[in-house]
């Protein structure tokens, strides 16, 4: 390849490498102000938990129990907890096993802990183990498919999930990141490459050389 055609070439490729990394720290950036804005006021999940379109609302529970773990997806770190608050009102947290230690506490009967999540719809698999479950815990049938709205209510709290979600954001700059590395690798690779196709010139033409000097004597003894 001519050499100044190969300088173009790489001079491309460093630009481009160079275009992917400010890319990926520039959506790395966007990602990071988006799920640090400024949270809503949180809902109290009482008031909410039998009306309807109220998924994905910023919520709270002042949790005024232990939890109580009744339901688990396998191979999950986040499971399904019952608790109540002071008015003995049941709510159902999704949550993960470092957050239940937080509130796995005696304290929490006399000092309340207030946890905040985004309201989840209740599906019927868990809605039907809970009502088994907390029948079960009190030995007696106190829940039901028609009076479940009224006590539980059709949202569960996930304490795990930020309002603000900025997977999206983070994936684009892994995938940016990832292309600047694949064109780093090429660009030195191919440098590498011209050094040893000039050191294999360069070697040539020092052979050719010592042919020509060697003939060169040969003629001059004649």
């Amino acid at each position: 390849m001519n050499k100044i055609k190969y300088i173009k070439r790489e001079k491309i490729i460093l630009y481009l490498s160079l275009f992917f990394l400010v890319l990926s720290i520039l959506i790395t950036y966007l990602g990071y102000r988006y799920e640090n804005h400024k949270l809503p006021k949180p809902l109290n999940l009482k008031e909410i938990s039998s009306k309807k379109n109220q998924v994905n609302k910023y919520s709270y529970i002042d949790v005024n129990t232990k939890p109580y773990l009744f339901a688990s997806y396998k191979g999950e770190n986040n499971k399904f907890y019952f608790v109540m608050d002071k008015d003995n009102y049941l709510y159902i947290v999704y949550m993960s096993n470092e957050s239940f230690k937080k509130l796995d506490k005696e304290t929490i009967i006399t000092e309340p802990i207030r946890i905040n999540g985004l309201t989840k719809e209740i599906n019927l698999d868990i809605k039907n183990l809970a009502i088994d479950i907390y029948n079960d815990l009190i030995k007696n049938e106190y829940l039901n498919k028609n009076n479940f709205n009224n006590y539980v209510g059709m949202y569960y709290l996930d304490i795990e999930s930020s309002y603000y979600d900025a997977s999206l954001y983070y994936t684009l700059s892994g995938v940016f990141l990832v292309l600047f590395m694949i064109t780093i690798i090429y660009l030195r690779k191919g440098i590498k490459k011209t050094k040893v196709d000039e050191l294999n010139l360069l070697k040539t033409s020092v052979k050719i050389h010592k042919k020509d000097n060697l003939k060169y004597k040969k003629n001059s003894k004649k």
